[in-house]
């Protein structure tokens, strides 16, 4: 599979979707799809994901002109046999790389291919990474036998999954909702106190949300009893 060509070919289909939808209520949709793969196509084509990659310029040539191995070819002076190496060296390493976003791509899921172009781009350092090095350093331990690590490899499996799950998460709200929990702002202190409860496991995250719903329409902003 040419990574660069199904990129390509998903943008020609986008822009024709969002043309084709002009007076439809799709056509937003369609439009966040052509602005998505823009972004993807334009950062592909910068090869900032070949930093050592003494062969940027024919492949920039190549992307350039469509795909085209016999235009990049002439334009570079090189054979297209050497060419087609090339390309595909390079194709094989940004398939690697996209391979969530050309997962979500298939599933027209919309969300998880800007999650996963985030992941794949270093928008945002991978989630299971920096939460198990923030706990754990890599140590080698020539008593541990894998045979034994079931419980172990079941919480990294777990952590693992936290990537999935922050799929379609509102920013906004995890910042508020870490804002109330650890900054002490006391006109939070009893919305601190039923979230507290519900991140220890104390309370269900329905029975949570109902008691903000009642308490935060007794008073808005949400503040601690007895405060104006």
């Amino acid at each position: 599979m040419l990574v660069f060509r199904v990129l390509q070919d998903e943008l020609e289909e986008a822009m024709q979707r969002a043309t084709l939808s002009e007076y439809d209520n799709s056509v937003f949709m369609a439009e966040d799809w052509v602005e998505l793969l823009e972004r993807m196509v334009s950062w592909v084509e910068s090869c900032t994901w070949l930093p050592k990659s003494p062969h940027k310029r024919e492949l920039r040539a190549f992307l350039q002109a469509g795909c085209s191995y016999r235009k990049a070819a002439q334009k570079c002076k090189v054979s297209e046999q050497w060419l087609y190496s090339v390309v595909d060296r390079a194709s094989s390493i940004l398939e690697q790389r996209f391979y969530g976003v050309l997962k979500a791509l298939r599933q027209r899921n919309i969300k998880a291919a800007e999650h996963e172009f985030r992941k794949a781009t270093g928008e945002f350092p991978n989630l299971f990474e920096s939460v198990i090095r923030n706990i754990y350093q890599p140590v080698q331990h020539e008593s541990v036998e894998l045979n034994s690590c079931s419980d172990e490899l079941d919480f990294l499996q777990w952590v693992m999954g936290l990537e999935d799950d922050m799929v379609g998460l509102d920013r906004s709200r995890i910042e508020h909702l870490l804002y109330i929990l650890f900054e002490g702002d006391p006109r939070y202190r009893v919305a601190r106190e039923y979230l507290t409860q519900c991140v220890e496991g104390n309370w269900g995250v329905d029975e949570t949300v109902e008691l903000l719903t009642k308490y935060e329409a007794s008073t808005r902003p949400i503040l601690a009893e007895g405060e104006d």
